[in-house]
């Protein structure tokens, strides 16, 4: 420690080694003879004066206190002082002892920012974040959690510390999230769980869990987890099941409204010439039969059709970019899942089209879905956007395992699929093929075995606009 004596007239009368060379001095007369406010902050002048002043009137010892020194080159440190009164041969002093903590403030600060940080990522996190000790109380929660337990309970905020699930969620929720944290307590190992919960408003909101086992340096074990909250993502995955359900039917349906209904209309033509052909009533009974039953599938064919499309085609403006993107939020965990990196080439200036929304969405999802099967062991999808004189260049591409030449030649044609058996009707390609025409727009394929394939779609920006 530094040691300083200071007399009566509050000047510096003897100074150790250790603080000439903490207050960057060479010599100790450098120091000797000075007034103690010359060697502090003056931040700390009053309180400074304060201590002497008591010292003086017969205070014997100054508590503990932390300030800021001034070294001779006009840099500071951070000292602990503590002050005695003292009574020698020569008369009253004040014996001021220093220890530097500069080193340890700075430790102290960097810390502080540390958590500051730390704090600040984890209550903007999407996440919610928790720790529970082993009987299920929160010791820990970051503020989108304490955020959600508001809305839950209703109120404006929630006093959580050392409550267990039971305070906020409903007895059969509380006691599903105990069992899964027992678990991962009992087997000492993370775990990832699909959990649910029910809002205020009687919603099911789902969740993906990650828990595992935490041991502090004193031993103590807890719980904790980070639960992402994944509703919209499996409404998108509903979305997209249903989506593409509808797809298939829709293939089903245009493919059977083809090889169903061409047959159908050279039957009932043919009845209906041989009807007036003939004047035997028993042959005009059958014919007629005939005739209304033709009649009568050709409705239902119109029917499932209707359902397959749902509704009547419905153009609008589309903005393509955020078709794409929306398409491949649809195959965002697919995606992940199966290594296929996503690139983009969309022209920034790029006009909207008119078009039916649903079925270009139609198109991506058939597309994409033809993308990931051809790459099941990984590769990069591109989707490419521009402008090409009156119409917009559409361009899905892939570095799945490729089509040769016949297979090629083959793509469009209803019912043909390389897929097994189950995974494919063989009318995706020929749905987006209609969905395009229907538009006035073209579409092509370009594939190579073991490089990839590439579907061009050139679509028009208003296809009920008269050229020139």
């Amino acid at each position: 420690p530094v040691a300083i004596l200071i007399n009566r007239g509050d000047r510096v009368v003897f100074i150790n080694d250790q603080g000439v060379k903490l207050f960057g001095a060479h010599r100790p007369d450098q120091i000797i003879g000075k007034s103690p406010l010359d060697l502090f902050h003056p931040d700390d002048h009053a309180s400074i004066r304060e201590r002497i002043h008591r010292l003086v009137e017969g205070l014997r010892t100054i508590p503990l206190v932390e300030e800021r020194i001034i070294r001779l080159d006009g840099s500071t440190a951070d000292v602990e002082v503590t002050a005695a009164r003292f009574v020698d041969h020569e008369g009253m002093a004040i014996q001021v002892v220093l220890r530097d903590i500069t080193d340890r403030k700075r430790a102290e600060e960097a810390l502080r920012a540390s958590e500051e940080r730390f704090k600040a990522f984890m209550d903007h996190s999407p996440a919610m974040a928790y720790m529970k000790d082993e009987q299920g109380r929160y010791v820990y929660m970051n503020e989108p959690l304490e955020r959600l337990l508001c809305n839950q309970t209703g109120r404006e905020s929630v006093d959580w510390e050392g409550k267990t699930d039971e305070a906020f969620w409903p007895a059969e929720t509380a006691r599903q999230f105990r069992a899964n944290d027992w678990e991962v307590l009992s087997a000492n190992k993370p775990m990832t769980r699909m959990e649910q919960t029910t809002d205020s408003r009687g919603a099911t909101q789902h969740w993906l869990s990650f828990k595992f086992p935490l041991v502090d340096p004193q031993g103590t074990r807890f719980l904790a987890g980070v639960s992402v909250n994944v509703t919209e993502e499996k409404r998108l995955e509903a979305q997209l099941r249903r989506t593409e359900r509808v797809a298939e039917l829709g293939t089903l349906a245009s493919g059977m409204a083809h090889e169903i209904g061409t047959p159908m209309n050279v039957i009932l033509g043919r009845a209906e010439y041989l009807l007036q052909k003939t004047s035997d009533e028993s042959m005009k009974k059958g014919l007629s039969t005939i005739i209304t039953q033709v009649e009568r599938i050709t409705r239902v064919m119109n029917q499932l059709l209707a359902f397959a499309r749902r509704k009547p085609r419905e153009h609008c403006p589309v903005d393509l970019k955020v078709l794409i993107e929306d398409g491949l939020e649809m195959f965002h965990e697919r995606l992940s899942r199966h290594h296929i990196a996503v690139e983009r080439a969309v022209e920034e200036a790029l006009p909207t089209i008119v078009a039916d929304r649903d079925q270009l969405m139609q198109v991506m999802i058939n597309l994409i879905v033809n993308s990931l099967h051809a790459m099941d062991q990984g590769g990069t999808l591109r989707l490419v956007a521009a402008r090409t004189g009156d119409r917009v260049l559409l361009e899905i591409a892939d570095t799945g395992q490729g089509m040769p030449p016949d297979v090629l030649a083959k793509a469009f044609d209803p019912f043909f699929t390389t897929k097994e058996f189950g995974k494919g009707t063989g009318l995706g390609l020929t749905v987006v093929k209609g969905i395009v025409e229907e538009h006035g727009g073209t579409i092509s394929v370009d594939s190579r075995v073991g490089e990839g394939t590439t579907v061009s779609i050139l679509l028009p920006l208003d296809p009920d606009r008269k050229p020139g």
